[in-house]
Formats: C-alpha cells, structure tokens, sequence
C-alpha cells in the first residue's frame, strides 16, 4: 500500500512537472511557462509557478525555440554556420544592389517625364493660355513624376544603406584554415 501510494504520489508530480511550456531564450535562459498567446512579434505567457499572476512578454526575435508540454517544438532562431552567414550577406548585397539600381532608373524615369511634359505644357500654353482644363491635367501629370521621383530616390538611399550595412559585415567576415598537432586535421576558421 506503502508503494502504491508512493507511486501515485510519483506519478501525479511527474504529470504536475511536465505539463508546462519551456521557453529557451537566445541568451540561454529558460522560462518555465504557460503560453498563452504568440502573437506576430511576441510571445505572451504566464509563469509557470504563478499562473494566477499577470501576463508576461518576451519578443519573438529574442527567443531561440519553445518546446510544449505535449513535447513539440516551435523553432524562432536557427544558428547559422559561418558559410550559410556569408552566403545569405552576399544575397542581401546583390539585392539591395538591384533595389538601389531600380530607384535610380525610377528617379531618371519620373525627371525624364517631368521635363517632357514641362516642355509640351510650356509650348501648349503660348497658345492656349486660357485653357485651365488642360492645365489640371499637366499639373497631375506634374504630380505623378514628382512621386516616382520621391519614390525612386527613397529605393535608392535605402538600397544604398542596406549594401553598405551587408558589405560591412561581410568585411567583418574572415574565414581561414587552421591545423594543429592537438588535433587530427585542418579545420575551418570563421570570426565574425
């Protein structure tokens, strides 16, 4: 009766212990939780210990993985090798690259047409200087290359920031062979 007892006792503690939520921070704390909500950018929970107490917050990107009481695991933060880093910094380069090419052709884009029309709005009106339906319509047309001018000059700058950010890492990145007599073959060497 004595091990019976004990065994639920046992039992019952292990149900107690395993039903909660663990949270695995990228700084490599764990949270003992009860998810209560995982939203676009957080994940709201309830510590485990104080269910009863007030909702807590921890951001997604801070977050490495949740592994469930049913024992599944939602995956936030996936460490990348050296190579797959590189690899993925010389993709965001060329696209950048791209973007900010784009917005130069569409500032060129919105100037050439805004010099068209200045000029055909310009020889229009020496001869239809009263003609105000005509001229809403230039002065839209004014608009409109006035915002792919605005809209290419923004792809451009942004495009420019995002090479030089993804440039500079790369630069930071340094890959090289190491080999020593302590270990049995040459390894590959990354800093960042």
């Amino acid at each position: 009766m004595k091990n019976l007892t004990l065994l639920v006792v046992y039992l019952l503690f292990s149900f107690i212990s395993s039903s909660q939520d663990i949270i695995y921070l990228r700084n490599g704390t764990e949270i003992k939780a009860e998810i209560t909500e995982i939203g676009v950018n957080e994940i709201k929970y309830k510590k485990f210990n104080f269910q009863d107490g007030p909702d807590y917050v921890v951001l997604k990107k801070a977050t490495k993985y949740i592994v469930y009481e049913n024992g599944k695991k939602d995956v936030f933060f996936k460490n990348l090798s050296g190579v797959q880093y590189k690899m993925l910094c010389e993709r965001k380069v060329k696209h950048y690259y791209k973007q900010q090419k784009f917005g130069i052709g569409m500032a060129g884009a919105g100037l050439a047409g805004a010099i068209l029309i200045g000029v055909n709005n310009y020889n229009y009106n020496m001869n239809h200087p009263n003609d105000y339906d005509r001229q809403i319509l230039y002065d839209f047309s004014y608009a409109m290359c006035l915002g792919t001018i605005v809209g290419g000059t923004v792809l451009y700058l942004t495009g420019k920031h995002k090479v030089k950010q993804y440039s500079e890492k790369l630069g930071k990145l340094s890959f090289g062979f190491n080999y020593s007599d302590k270990m049995k073959g040459i390894t590959l060497v990354y800093k960042f």
